[in-house]
């Protein structure tokens, strides 16, 4: 495939293509900052407007939705250490989530398998009552429709 070309054009095509790669980068990073602009207002917008999602059309004739994604994730509440989490779980025969300290994205995928209350919250067994609480984190995504 390059036996053809000399080295110094492979090296001219190989400089353009790194300089190519650098511009593509900086230009993903300046969409990926006015993204994250358009997220936080997206996101008050959706919540204030009680929104979900929203179909566009973003050019040739092609759709997305723009929807609001709700993810839960176990966290500590403010001011409980990580020692009263952990012998909470070792009691609610949790060990294997313990370590040193525990495993976050573990327990987060396990509280998101709990039974839920009547607001759509993980009910916690009750040692954990306390020291370990559900936390809704939002975020804007585009999908292909």
């Amino acid at each position: 495939m390059y036996a053809e070309q000399s080295t110094e054009a492979l090296c001219t095509e190989f400089a353009q293509l790194a300089e190519e790669k650098r511009l593509a980068k900086d230009s993903l990073e300046d969409v990926s900052v006015q993204c994250a602009d358009l997220e936080k207002e997206l996101l008050a917008r959706f919540q204030s407007g009680g929104l979900t999602k929203i179909g566009v059309l973003v050019g040739q004739g092609r759709s997305m939705t723009v929807s609001l994604r709700r993810e839960l994730w176990a966290s500590r509440p403010h001011g409980v250490e990580p020692q009263p989490l952990c012998d909470a779980l070792k009691a609610a025969g949790l060990s294997d989530l313990v370590r040193e300290s525990y495993q976050s994205n573990t327990l987060s995928s396990w509280m998101r398998e709990l039974e839920r209350d009547e607001n759509d919250m993980p009910i916690l067994p009750p040692e954990l009552e306390g020291v370990l609480v559900p936390v809704e984190k939002f975020s804007v995504r585009a999908l292909r429709s």
